[in-house]
Parts: structure tokens; C-alpha cells; sequence
């Protein structure tokens, strides 16, 4: 029934789902009868990857890029390095600080977080989109520059 709480919920869950993912489109089919089933299907076009302006490199930028080149497989510090990073859930855009203007970015090298503090955010189809910690740790490394457009995947900080 189109207003059961079950009902509901799958479309709240999906709109998630939409919007996370990036995807244009969901439709969602349910008959009834005998066996009832459940269709789902999942559109998404193909978009732009984001404009990137250049950067004149910062020479911490610079000291960062040079310091995460990855160790060897099988090194204890890629093990380690592995285990604290936070990785992107999203494409987008990465943005240390809460707004252009703001005094200091969300947290910095050194610094303790908890578990569901925000460290940064990733602006996806125009909707920011806060990303919390997973765990709590001190912040050993940020991987990513403000401004600078991620993946799915990209890995934004290490937090030990």
C-alpha cells in the first residue's frame, strides 16, 4: 500500500541511496498476489568529471604529496597506514573548513577526534554533505587539499 511505514521507509532509504550515489533515477516495482515481489531499477547518466582549476603547489602540499608515496606491500606502515584511513563515500569536491572564510579547518594534524566528529566536507550536486569520523584517533595525516575534487574511494585523511 502506497502509505504503509514499510513503504516509507524503502523510499527514504532510497532517496538516500540516490543522492549518496549520485544516480538520476530509481523505480521501484511492487506486485502483489500469490508471491509478491519487489522490481527495482537504477538509472545513472554519464557526468563530467568536475573542472579542476590549478594549483600553484604549497610547499606543505608539496611535503605531504612526497611523504604519502606508498611503502612497499607487506610494510608494517602500509599496514598500519591502511587501518586509519578514512576513505571517500562520494564523488565531489573535499573542503577542510566549514565555509571559505572560516578561521581554521574542521581538525588538524595532532589532533584528537571522537568517533562522529565532522572532519571535513565533501560537496556532491551542489548539497554539502558533512563526513564524520568513523572512529575515534588522533589525526596522523590529511591526504587531501581544500578545494580538491575526490572519488569514490580517494582516501581524505589517517586517524590512528
Amino acid at each position: 500500500m502506497p502509505g504503509d511505514k514499510k513503504t516509507l521507509a524503502l523510499v527514504a532509504r532510497l532517496t538516500d541511496v540516490l543522492n549518496r550515489q549520485q544516480l538520476d533515477e530509481i523505480e521501484v516495482e511492487r506486485t502483489r498476489g500469490e508471491f509478491d515481489s519487489l522490481r527495482v531499477r537504477i538509472k545513472r547518466t554519464k557526468q563530467p568529471a568536475p573542472e579542476r582549476k590549478p594549483k600553484a603547489p604549497t610547499e606543505t602540499s608539496s611535503r605531504l604529496r612526497n611523504s604519502l608515496l606508498a611503502p612497499t606491500v607487506g610494510d608494517s606502515e602500509t599496514d598500519d597506514f591502511a587501518a586509519g584511513t578514512v576513505r571517500s563515500e562520494m564523488v565531489g569536491t573535499a573542503y577542510l573548513k566549514a565555509s571559505p572564510d572560516a578561521p581554521k579547518p574542521f581538525v588538524r594534524i595532532g589532533q584528537a577526534v571522537e568517533e562522529g566528529d565532522p572532519i571535513l566536507i565533501i560537496e556532491a550536486m551542489k548539497t554539502m554533505n558533512q563526513i564524520l569520523s568513523p572512529h575515534s584517533g588522533i589525526v596522523v595525516k590529511v591526504l587531501v587539499d581544500d578545494g580538491e575534487p575526490v572519488q569514490f574511494g580517494t582516501a581524505l585523511m589517517v586517524i590512528h
